[in-house]
């Protein structure tokens, strides 16, 4: 039987054959822990006495106890039936190729929304074969519930002590994980920040191959095909930062992209009213980014003809100068540009941005007061 390089960081605990068999794990905080691949003791003769629990031997190492003798340990899985098998207690870690312990914990910790290729990336230097390892963690966690599969390849770590049939994952974090590179957008941008007026069951993303729409608890996920100049250009992450969210990282459009993507895109943000009263908690907008989004992302008189409208409209809520504005003017007017796509019954042109806008707009209703 091969053996491997006595790990030097690894303890392992005892296994006991008088009266029914179990195993005692090493004490919580002692040395590594894992929910992942499970190593057991056996008895000093070698015996494979691990069949009394009924998992499946995948290969052996030897490994120091604290009492100074050596035990054969055997690699093990969890068989049917095995599943609440001392979840609850601290496991060793399993062995990786160099005889160095893995630290599941750490990924899971770091990693509250991962994918499939995430954790293969992570056992790629750890474990001989990862892929196979990484399909064989994910089977143990969601069987015991450590975590939750949102999708097939997307998975959401439990909350401890929580339920998993209950838990509702951060649809933030999920939502930058539905592609390689999907950033949150359009109105769950505006709740990231905290300025949304109303709460939404919609978590919007954006990404150059979004997902069909899907449901997962109570929250709704919308994918929004970045534009075609943004791909094209190698720009889609134009105006996105990484934040730091609940022990995650949360990919997120800035205010002044927000702002820019929604009046092109305002079916993403809600109604005008919603629109209105959420852009305008913003403390402040940098015009200089503004101007340069719209010509990233579009180029054409249209789309700053809207965003020029709207900061027309908050000139004095963010020290707006006209030279600000000027930028944003068309310059060779064409065909009035309409501010929403869809067909209303109530309307305004607005010359000076050759543009027609819904009355309750112009009127801005939702600020009068009966």
């Amino acid at each position: 039987m091969t053996t491997h390089p006595t790990p030097k960081a690894c303890e392992v605990g005892s296994f006991q054959r008088t009266g029914p068999a179990r195993w005692n794990p090493p004490a919580v905080g002692q040395h590594h822990r894992s929910r992942g691949d499970l190593f057991l003791a056996a008895a000093d003769s070698g015996r494979r006495r691990s069949v009394a629990f009924g998992f499946r031997v995948t290969n052996s190492v030897l490994v120091a106890p604290p009492g100074g003798r050596h035990r054969r340990v055997v690699s093990a899985r969890l068989g049917a039936g095995q599943q609440d098998w001392s979840w609850g207690a601290a496991v060793m870690v399993g062995i990786s190729r160099g005889g160095v312990g893995v630290d599941y914990e750490k990924f899971l910790a770091t990693e509250p929304v991962f994918t499939s290729s995430e954790l293969v990336a992570f056992l790629a230097d750890r474990r001989a074969r990862p892929v196979e390892a990484a399909r064989r963690l994910k089977e143990l966690w969601l069987r015991a519930g450590r975590v939750v599969a949102v999708r097939p390849d997307l998975f959401a770590v439990v909350g401890e002590g929580r339920d998993p049939a209950r838990f509702q994952p951060m649809s933030s974090l999920v939502a930058t994980k539905m592609a390689p590179d999907a950033v949150l957008s359009h109105h769950a941008a505006l709740d990231f920040w905290g300025i949304s007026y109303s709460m939404w069951f919609d978590a919007v993303y954006s990404a150059t191959d979004p997902v069909a729409p899907f449901v997962y608890g109570s929250m709704c996920y919308r994918g929004v095909r970045f534009p075609q100049r943004l791909i094209n250009s190698g720009q889609q992450h134009f105006g996105v930062v990484n934040q730091s969210y609940a022990d995650g990282t949360v990919r997120v459009t800035t205010i002044e992209r927000t702002l820019v993507d929604i009046l092109a895109e305002p079916d993403y943000g809600g109604s005008w009213d919603e629109i209105y009263q959420s852009l305008t908690r913003a403390d402040s907008v940098d015009i200089a980014l503004v101007a340069d989004y719209c010509q990233a992302r579009d180029g054409g008189s249209a789309l700053r003809a809207k965003v020029g409208f709207f900061l027309d409209q908050h000139r004095e809520l963010w020290g707006i100068t006209p030279s600000d504005l000027n930028q944003f003017r068309p310059q060779d007017p064409g065909p009035a540009v309409h501010l929403d796509p869809a067909p209303l019954e109530r309307t305004r042109f607005v010359k000076e941005w050759n543009l027609v806008v819904p009355a309750e707009v112009v009127e801005r209703q939702w600020e009068l007061v009966f």
